[in-house]
């Protein structure tokens, strides 16, 4: 086959992603999630750009309807929550034939996560950004519950990794018990 005779490398790529897959509900490559992720961040992005940072200030015609057009952004961080449960959910269907399918889960969750989130965390209290009791707060994923325990939340994007974090937490148990029950 001459240079001339193959296919673009593009159209190749574009009709794998096409072909139907028999390699379980979540694949390694999926543009369509990542579309979807890619709106969900152009929401949040827009939303704390202008609705967070300007939506108090008065303004008229064209800047007052772009304003109120970013207060929906916040269903960005909704939209992740969503894309998580089903990504979860379709890995851990994927491996549940394995023994070791529960820890191996919560290892590569912990990997992916854990190093970073403390980085950032001993970051924010080195530089004073961060009481102490906020920092053990977040220690054990509880930022989302500040209020309750009467700390300022210095970080407000924690809060939502909070969420998600006791999702990580929570449904895998709920999957395994009704996975036990059938």
């Amino acid at each position: 086959m001459t240079g001339s005779d193959r296919l673009p490398h593009s159209f190749i790529v574009a009709a794998e992603y096409s072909l139907p897959s028999d390699r379980g509900l979540v694949r390694s490559v999926m543009p369509e999630l990542d579309a979807i992720r890619g709106i969900a961040i152009l929401l949040v992005v827009y939303y704390h750009g202008f609705s967070w940072s300007y939506g108090k200030w008065h303004f008229s015609g064209a800047g007052r309807v772009f304003i109120q057009l970013s207060s929906g952004g916040w269903l960005g961080v909704n939209l992740f929550f969503v894309l998580s449960g089903f990504l979860i959910t379709g890995i851990l269907l994927d491996s549940k034939e394995n023994a070791d399918y529960f820890g191996r889960f919560y290892l590569r969750r912990a990997l992916r996560i854990l190093p970073i989130y403390y980085s950032l965390l001993l970051i924010q209290l080195i530089l004073g950004w961060s009481t102490r009791s906020y920092f053990l707060l977040n220690v054990v994923f509880l930022s989302n519950l500040t209020s309750i325990f009467g700390v300022v939340a210095s970080y407000g994007p924690l809060r939502s990794l909070s969420v998600e974090e006791h999702f990580y937490m929570i449904w895998p148990w709920v999957f395994a018990w009704t996975q036990n029950r059938h």
